[in-house]
């Protein structure tokens, strides 16, 4: 119960037998930038609804939110989850009361929130670099909003400050891989692009920070294996800011034409061939045309791919005149590099005859199929 003594700052109370700073949630003002992805503070979420019956059933024994009080608001620093979800179990007890005829006075306990005061911080970037170091410590942020926010707030330092990486990690609160990362992907303005986009349209946001990387690394490939492809392509010297920023953009728009990236978790082609191998088996294959490459990069999938053919063909089917078995194109494909050009030419023209032949196959088996289903 709230009491005269019990008042205190702005509409809170301390609360007499915890001492507790309880602040009432229709005065806490949510930060304008708040990272927090709508969804984590959806009713519908499965930690969301966790983190409720938490302070539904333990109310005051969640960790405490921070706040600054400032024009007669509380403002919120850390825990805009907990301060939606104390809001969520206002209104959950609000509908039990109701249920049971309104009898008695309306409930009111999850109307406040246990809090602690800070000081207002002396600007905008002294709050956002609290709320970096903070990270929301009760559930992280997710990696696509948290580098989000990083870039902005990054943005906003001086050039000695953004200068000088030690400093910057003990500023921000980051183990020294992450902000060296963090540093990476911002170095390129389309990659930075890539990983700041909040939607799902193009990359799913769970593993957006390691696409990033196989593109960086795409890049670099193609820099060191394909200097004079990547001049041909990109009209610019293969060391110049310029020249690998529309590299980059080239790759970039290769990688969101990756269909089935959405369905298996990884990069892949229509074919299922991931970014990593496209790396190591386009880029470096010294046997391999720059045209070929520049095609597959600009235009069409990596691959048709007839090994993921073959090893979904029974294996009993095998191309009669060459006697062409599913196990060996399989043994043979890594090894590519170390056939002569005679050899690459014969096997891929048994490849394609053997293509053909499965091609066919297939056809035979589903006309067959579709016979029996008519029967």
């Amino acid at each position: 119960m709230i009491t005269e003594q019990s008042k205190y700052l702005g509409g809170s109370y301390i609360d007499p037998d915890t001492k507790k700073l309880m602040v009432p949630t229709e005065l806490i003002v949510p930060y304008k930038d708040n990272p927090r992805d709508p969804y984590e503070l959806d009713e519908n979420n499965d930690s969301f609804k966790t983190l409720t019956r938490m302070i539904l059933n333990q109310p005051g024994n969640h960790t405490p939110v921070r706040v600054y009080h400032q024009n007669e608001r509380w403002h919120l620093m850390v825990g805009h989850r907990r301060v939606e979800a104390t809001k969520m179990a206002q209104r959950m007890e609000e509908i039990l009361w109701e249920k049971a005829g309104s009898i008695g006075p309306k409930p009111e306990r999850f109307n406040y929130v246990y809090a602690v005061q800070e000081a207002p911080p002396e600007n905008d970037l002294t709050l956002r670099i609290q709320m970096l170091q903070e990270n929301e410590s009760s559930e992280p942020w997710n990696n696509v909003r948290r580098f989000a926010f990083f870039v902005d707030t990054y943005n906003l330092l001086d050039e000695k400050t953004k200068a000088n990486t030690k400093s910057l990690r003990k500023l921000f609160n980051l183990r020294n891989i992450t902000l060296t990362n963090y540093l990476q992907l911002m170095k390129y303005s389309a990659v930075c692009d890539v990983m700041t986009d909040l939607s799902e349209v193009n990359f799913p946001r769970k593993t957006r920070e390691f696409i990033c990387q196989q593109i960086i690394s795409c890049k670099y490939n193609l820099e060191q294996h394909r200097p004079d492809l990547v001049r041909s392509m990109t009209k610019k010297s293969v060391d110049s800011e310029e020249g690998g920023n529309i590299l980059l953009d080239i790759i970039v728009d290769k990688a969101k034409k990756y269909k089935r990236y959405h369905d298996i978790g990884q990069l892949s082609s229509g074919t299922g061939t991931t970014l990593k191998n496209f790396i190591s088996n386009v880029v470096k294959g010294k046997d391999i045309e720059d045209s070929v490459v520049q095609e597959e990069l600009e235009h069409k999938s990596y691959t048709r791919n007839l090994r993921e053919k073959l090893e979904n063909a029974p294996n009993k089917f095998v191309y009669e005149g060459e006697g062409l078995l599913t196990a060996t194109v399989i043994k043979m494909v890594p090894t590519i590099r170390n056939f002569s050009e005679e050899e690459l030419l014969k096997y891929a023209d048994d490849f394609e005859r053997a293509s053909d032949y499965l091609y066919d196959a297939r056809k035979r088996f589903r006309d067959a199929a579709d016979k029996k289903r008519r029967v």
